[in-house]
């Protein structure tokens, strides 16, 4: 085997000066396996110049593998193995690039480090998948690692931190990346939200359930509540009860109708109204009933109302009754599941005011 042959200039020469000698090296004896040029180039490329003079084979060095451009605002390294060209250049910024569709990967140690797709995503240790925008279809810019992305959304002013999944299609379709669970966490809109999908299969469709929604001049909504505006916290219509005792899993406030009980005396129209607040398993109820002429409690243990919002989970529950004229007052108690009953008497009125705390 020869030795690494070198041509070596201290001053600039042109590739066209090369080119018209034919860039000939000679004398070696065997196969020339290496030549060296430690000078520069000044102006042009070296066009299609075999390497001559050695009695082994050699391989042509053509201008689609190496081109130096020298000269102008334009100068440029370019590398190539096809018709697809990488360039590193300047034209007053400076440039890295590909010109045709190909990645580009960056490599240590044998082993690819980082790639930079065709459509901008960049993958830390993978191939970056094909991430979209989950609402127009505008192709995001993705940074991508072994099971987790971060990828625009909505356009300008939206990012999803995601674990475990891509955004494939532009109906928002998620896809599972490996066989686990998958979560986001997005800002988008000026919200940060939560997101979690259970375990699935790698390929498959990821099904997002929202657990929590944080905003600006908004409620803290919970998982299957619905966002409001005013500060607080948003619990979900139907409650998503939670068996550990130290949990709140519940909050509602609303109104009932109280029904009229078989203890009342009502003269004239039967009328009633009623609120109440639930917060986890307690309940507060507010109610009236009225008369149109008078209402009336004649004897104890007998029932007031029905039909009260939340069934009772026993009978230990208690609370107060008053006329509205504030003249009558006495002790009310919850009885069976549903059901108001009274413990003092009160005179005829035109109505009762009551209230009762109860667990359910």
């Amino acid at each position: 085997m020869s030795s690494t042959t070198f041509i070596n200039y201290k001053t600039p020469i042109s590739a066209e000066w090369l080119n018209d000698v034919n860039t000939a090296v000679y004398g070696s004896s065997g196969t020339l396996y290496n030549v060296v040029y430690s000078g520069y180039l000044q102006g042009g490329s070296i066009q299609n110049t075999p390497i001559s003079g050695s009695t082994g084979a050699f391989t042509t060095l053509n201008a689609s593998d190496v081109s130096l451009f020298g000269g102008g605002a334009n100068r440029r390294i370019q590398l190539s193995a096809d018709t697809a060209n990488t360039y590193a250049y300047s034209n007053g910024d400076y440039y890295f690039g590909a010109t045709g569709a190909n990645n580009i990967q960056f490599v240590t140690n044998n082993v690819v480090r980082a790639s930079l797709d065709t459509s901008g995503n960049l993958g830390l240790g993978v191939t970056p998948s094909g991430w979209v925008n989950g609402t127009t279809g505008v192709v995001g810019k993705t940074l991508q690692g072994d099971s987790w992305g971060i990828a625009s959304y909505l356009g300008v002013d939206g990012v999803d931190f995601a674990t475990n999944v891509y955004n494939s299609a532009y109906a928002g379709v998620y896809k599972y990346r490996l066989t686990a669970t998958a979560t986001i966490y997005r800002q988008a809109s000026g919200a940060h939200i939560l997101l979690s999908a259970p375990s699935g299969t790698a390929g498959n469709t990821a099904t997002f359930t929202q657990v929590l929604n944080v905003n600006k001049g908004t409620a803290l909504t919970l998982e299957g509540g619905t966002s409001t505006a005013g500060t607080g916290i948003a619990f979900p219509a139907t409650q998503l009860a939670s068996t550990d005792p130290n949990t709140l899993d519940d909050y509602k406030e609303g109104t009932w109708t109280p029904n009229q009980g078989a203890g009342l005396t009502v003269v004239g129209a039967f009328s009633s109204s009623g609120t109440y607040t639930k917060i986890g398993r307690q309940v507060t109820v507010l109610g009236q009933v009225n008369g149109a002429t008078s209402v009336a409690l004649a004897s104890p243990a007998n029932l007031i109302c029905t039909n009260l919002p939340f069934a009772i989970a026993g009978n230990l529950s208690t609370g107060t009754m008053v006329s509205v004229d504030g003249t009558k007052a006495g002790f009310i108690y919850g009885n069976g599941t549903t059901n108001v009953a009274n413990s003092s008497t009160i005179a005829a009125t035109s109505g009762i005011q009551f209230t009762l705390t109860y667990f359910v």
